[in-house]
């Protein structure tokens, strides 16, 4: 330790007491290290993001198109796309008791570059709505 003074102030220096380069660049590298395996699941993170929106987004546009057919009192099977969205929607009706129809409606989606996805809502309702 020495002790240096320069008019009426003293500093004590002690040698080795600061970081080093190399412990820098040291901790650096465990941190960079750190970050990249954290890399992968937040990039998968995103991917699952993305996936629920559109999930999300069609389930709405599903429940829509139920609370259209509620309204239509003789459903038709029929199919609409949606030049926007590319969103592909079939619907059709089957009977499963005296007073009961089963009314499905099912949407066809891409997803991604090349991942076709499906979803389907199913309702029953009385046969004079």
């Amino acid at each position: 330790m020495r002790i240096l003074i320069a008019g009426n102030i003293r500093r004590i220096h002690r040698a080795g007491s600061g970081i080093t380069l190399i412990e820098v660049l040291a901790s650096m590298i465990i941190l960079s290290l750190g970050l990249l395996t954290l890399l992968p699941m937040a990039t998968l993170s995103i991917d699952a993001n993305n996936q629920a929106r559109s999930t999300d987004r069609v389930i709405s546009h599903i429940q829509n198109k139920i609370e259209e057919l509620r309204n239509t009192p003789n459903i038709q099977a029929g199919v609409e796309v949606d030049s926007v969205s590319g969103m592909q929607t079939s619907w059709w009706s089957v009977d499963e008791a005296q007073d009961l129809k089963k009314v499905i409606v099912e949407v066809t989606w891409q997803d991604g570059v090349d991942v076709e996805r499906r979803q389907r809502g199913v309702t029953y309702m009385y046969k004079d709505q």
